[in-house]
This record gives C-alpha cells, structure tokens and sequence, in this order.
C-alpha cells in the first residue's frame, strides 16, 4: 500500500510539473501574439502621403506587401530558432551553447 501512494505521489508531482511547463509555454505564446498585433501599425494608402499615379501607388503596395511577407516569414523562422534554441539549452551545458554561438556570430560578421 505504501508503495503505491508514493508512486502515485511521485506521478502526481511530475504531472503537476508538466502542467505548470505547459502553462508557461502557453502564456508565453500569448505574449509573443500581444506583441505582434500591438506592433502591427495601421497601413496608411500611398495616396494620402503623396500626390502619386495610380500605377506608382499599386506598384509602392504590392512592395510594401511583400516586404510584410518576408518579415513575417524571418520572424517564423527566428521564433522557431528560438524555441528549438531552449529546448536544446534545457538538456545541455547552456554557456557552452552561448559561447558556440558568439563564436559563429562573430565569424559571421567578419
């Protein structure tokens, strides 16, 4: 009988721990989505700023819109980098880590 509450106690924590893990990674998730839609700035029209034609106009949006597109995929990209980055950090020596990635950084911008 002993065995089992201590088993049970034991799963019980691990449970505990797991959730409050989730919770973190969901809270976190809704922050990162704070952030995006309080950075998001209204787009105004091309035509309010500048006395444009009209082919200028729809040319300066779709580069604008495109420009949006690829911001949007690097910061998938880097949110992805960055999780993968944590999970790695969690099992490893974390400064070695960091220092193998100031050393590929630097070499980077040599």
């Amino acid at each position: 009988m002993g065995k089992n509450k201590a088993r049970e106690k034991k799963e019980f924590r691990k449970a505990e721990r797991a959730a409050a893990a989730s919770s973190k990674d969901i809270q976190r998730d809704q922050n990162i989505l704070k952030r995006k839609a309080s950075s998001q700035g209204d787009l105004v029209s091309f035509n309010a700023i500048h006395y444009l034609e009209q082919s200028d106009v729809e040319n300066l949006d779709a580069i604008r819109r495109s420009l949006i597109e690829k911001i949007r995929t690097v910061e998938r990209v880097n949110e992805h980098f960055q999780r993968d980055l944590r999970s790695v950090n969690s099992g490893l020596n974390s400064n070695r880590i960091k220092y193998a990635l100031v050393v590929r950084i630097r070499n980077r911008s040599d």
